[in-house]
């Protein structure tokens, strides 16, 4: 194909003490492209338990207008259970507090994805230099 032969191509033409191989640059690529894509699912995944947690703060306001033992009826599939208001929002703020650390967990794997793709780029730069230095 087009983008092989580009590739094979820019590795004959270095020289040989610095020649990596045409599966090296793939492998790259590879990892590039699925860097980025757990990347992004990271930033999604972090973005709807951020939104999760808003939805939860907000029904924990709202209960918190109520009297304490106040009848509420939460959903449970297709079911409704009766809860005091009380046990409604202790419940709600065991929720928030894991959506929390969910949303934390999903930081530290967007650090992780970020840096990796920083690593390719320094890789592709550091191969592109040597390239232009030796022409």
């Amino acid at each position: 194909t087009q983008s092989t032969w580009g590739i094979t191509h820019f590795i004959s033409a270095m020289p040989t003490d610095k020649k990596i191989t045409a599966d090296g640059l793939f492998e790259l690529q590879e990892k590039v492209e699925r860097h980025t894509n757990l990347l992004q699912a990271a930033h999604f995944r972090k973005q709807g338990k951020e939104r999760e947690g808003k939805i939860a703060s907000f029904a924990i306001q709202e209960l918190n207008t109520l009297p304490e033992n106040a009848k509420t009826y939460p959903a449970l599939g297709r079911a409704f259970i009766f809860r005091t208001a009380s046990a409604s929002v202790a419940l709600l703020k065991e929720e928030v507090e894991q959506i929390i650390s969910e949303a934390e967990g999903c930081e530290k794997e967007i650090a992780y994805h970020e840096r990796e793709l920083k690593s390719c780029s320094d890789q592709l730069k550091e191969i592109m230099e040597s390239r232009r230095g030796e022409e």
